[in-house]
């Protein structure tokens, strides 16, 4: 019985610690998702990066400039070739919506004129920019991160090996045998 209450009382101090903890990581989730996109991204653009080095026998840091100056023209060249479409779709149908509202049936006019309120708030484009800045900011911040991730791999391993306790090593070369 008595063992039963310190289990609970175990649980539940564990329980109240993981709110504070979460609370506190959720200041930094944003810097967090950052820091995990830009290693998924380095981790998907690494092999291509060796594969100029071999090939082309080019520096490591030229071989990764190539491929992220791809990757950026890419990016921009697909943001200028559908961002136009889309917005002359999202004005289009922000005209056409009190039309298709007003022959609706009562239950659903309602619902569909707060989404008409939206998609005519997205049409004013004061509302858009912050967001939209804000995404275009974390994704260059997350190219850069993973450029550097792709550089600086080695580098990067080696202070990691050498922060750690020598009883872990056999871990940490697991793990980074297992994900390369």
């Amino acid at each position: 019985s008595f063992k039963v209450l310190i289990y609970l009382l175990i649980i539940a101090v564990s329980i109240y610690l993981l709110e504070i903890a979460s609370g506190y990581l959720s200041f930094f989730s944003d810097i967090l998702l950052i820091f995990v996109f830009a290693w998924i991204l380095s981790f998907i653009l690494e092999p291509p990066v060796e594969a100029l080095e071999k090939i082309f026998r080019l520096p490591k840091i030229v071989a990764t400039l190539l491929v992220f100056t791809l990757i950026g023209f890419s990016v921009v060249l697909v943001v200028a070739l559908f961002l136009p479409a889309i917005v002359y779709q999202f004005h289009a149908l922000s005209q056409l919506l009190p039309e298709i509202i007003s022959k609706s049936p009562p239950i659903l006019k309602k619902g569909l004129s707060s989404f008409v309120y939206s998609i005519n708030s997205i049409s004013d484009y004061t509302y858009i920019i912050p967001p939209v800045a804000q995404f275009f900011f974390n994704l260059i911040t997350i190219f850069i991160l993973s450029f550097y991730l792709v550089v600086e791999k080695k580098t990067i391993a080696r202070e990691i090996y050498q922060l750690t306790p020598k009883s872990w090593h056999k871990n940490i070369n697991f793990t980074l045998k297992l994900i390369d």
